[in-house]
């Protein structure tokens, strides 16, 4: 009897043990998790300031319920403050007639076939200000399926009023102001 007491004694200091092991494993895990959960916050942190600074801003559109999903910086390029997920019909308004059917077309491809766009678009701000943004976006697939749109804006209004005027620059003489050879010359190859 004194034996059984004993391997039973014996068999709860063993379960202690385990237990206290598996709780000193459950510890180190919720350190661990806590550890990951710190490096993507400064991870987001970085990539937020990235955003910034280029002006890029990322964006999903969810394929059933056709919300957007934005970044802060994708509604600091449409002047918005960040808030509540747009749905795309006004998302498509910021863009012209003639560019919202480029990026409607885009986006029927990309969910049919998967077809990736990289499109140069104008674009109106909630201001009125009229921007030049460059649009990316793929499918996210789930299991196969497409689930939702991914992708990133970014205003190049800058660099693209840049390139407009040394285009400008090239094709006009500066003495004259009119036309320059090499435009007279393109001109007369097209006709």
């Amino acid at each position: 009897e004194a034996l059984e007491t004993l391997q039973g004694m014996a068999r709860v200091v063993e379960a202690l043990l385990e237990a206290r092991r598996t709780s000193k494993q459950n510890l180190q895990l919720a350190f661990d998790r806590q550890d990951a959960l710190e490096e993507i916050a400064r991870t987001q942190k970085v990539l937020q300031h990235a955003e910034r600074m280029a002006r890029i801003g990322s964006w999903r559109l969810d394929l059933e319920t056709g919300l957007v999903r934005w970044s802060d910086q994708t509604y600091a390029i449409h002047g918005l403050e960040p808030g509540a997920e747009e749905h795309l019909a006004n998302a498509m308004l910021f863009y012209p007639p003639d560019d919202r059917a480029k990026l409607e077309a885009a986006l029927t491809r990309c969910t049919q076939d998967g077809t990736a766009w990289d499109l140069e678009l104008n674009f109106t701000d909630a201001q009125g200000t009229s921007r030049r943004v460059r649009t990316l976006g793929e499918v996210d697939l789930r299991d196969g399926k497409p689930v939702a749109l991914i992708g990133v804006i970014q205003d190049i209004t800058d660099r693209y009023h840049f390139e407009r005027r040394l285009l400008a620059v090239a094709r006009t003489d500066e003495l004259t102001g009119i036309a320059s050879r090499r435009a007279f010359n393109e001109e007369m190859e097209q006709l």
